[in-house]
């Protein structure tokens, strides 16, 4: 269900029987600059996103808050399953920049293998400005709640 990214600010502020919130839209970006151009599956997500499925990077760090305010500086954490097939596992690749749909973003993070949901069609995970397809409420590590429709706006 689609969620304003302004709620999500509220919610964080003001809910307090959530550990914490996280939120992911899914989008198709397309990686130039280093070989043949590809269309590759990304997600926008939320600076806790991450941390909600009790993964640690593989390489660099997962984002910061300030990295999902509009204007800051473009970064993307990599799949690792990508990281492997487009820069065959190269350890530096966390501080170089890579082109995603005509804009430069500095890698930040590459992500472990086998994590929930990514499969090889989801690439890249950016930080989330503005929409966000499903709202995640996290009460404990293992469990997840979807929030109810009369939250929604």
């Amino acid at each position: 269900m689609p969620v304003k990214s302004v709620y999500v600010l509220l919610w964080r502020k003001e809910l307090r029987s959530f550990e914490s919130i996280g939120t992911a839209l899914g989008k198709s970006m397309t990686l130039s600059g280093a070989g043949q151009p590809e269309k590759i599956g990304t997600v926008m997500i939320t600076a806790e996103f991450l941390d909600m499925l009790g993964a640690k990077p593989k390489l660099g760090r997962w984002f910061l808050r300030p990295e999902e305010e509009i204007g800051s500086p473009d970064v993307v954490i990599l799949s690792n399953s990508f990281w492997h097939r487009r820069f065959s596992a190269d350890p530096s690749i966390v501080g170089r920049k890579i082109v995603l749909d005509g804009k430069l973003h500095e890698v930040v993070g590459v992500t472990p293998s086998g994590m929930p949901f990514y499969g090889q069609h989801l690439e890249a995970n950016l930080p989330g400005h503005h929409f966000f397809n499903y709202l995640q409420l996290l009460q404990n590590p293992v469990s997840f709640r979807f929030i109810p429709k009369s939250l929604v706006c």
